[in-house]
């Protein structure tokens, strides 16, 4: 789909990170999301704190940042094998 080619082809940054989140958000692209969502919590999260303003972000983008916050902590958010839901996206998508 191209959801999966603007994924493999795109790299985020702090630059556009902001606003590769918005447009996953308004255009319901849930595997674009969980992208941005892993560069800011696995990769870049003192950076993004630092440059990042959410203050123009709605509250339901804020909402699932944190639940994505939530999850990336929880142990119990793997699969048995140990992919996460990102990873099954991909692999699904592929």
């Amino acid at each position: 789909s191209c959801e999966v080619w603007y994924v493999n082809n795109t790299e985020i940054s702090i630059d556009n990170v902001i606003d590769n989140l918005l447009y996953a958000h308004a255009k319901n692209c849930a595997l674009l999301k969980e992208s941005v969502m892993d560069f800011i919590l696995v990769e870049n999260k003192q950076e993004v704190l630092r440059r990042v303003s959410f203050r123009d972000a709605p509250g339901d983008v804020c909402n699932d940042l944190l639940a994505a916050v939530l999850r990336h902590y929880d142990k119990d958010s793997t699969i048995d094998d140990g992919e996460n839901e990102t990873d099954l996206r991909r692999r699904v998508s592929k």
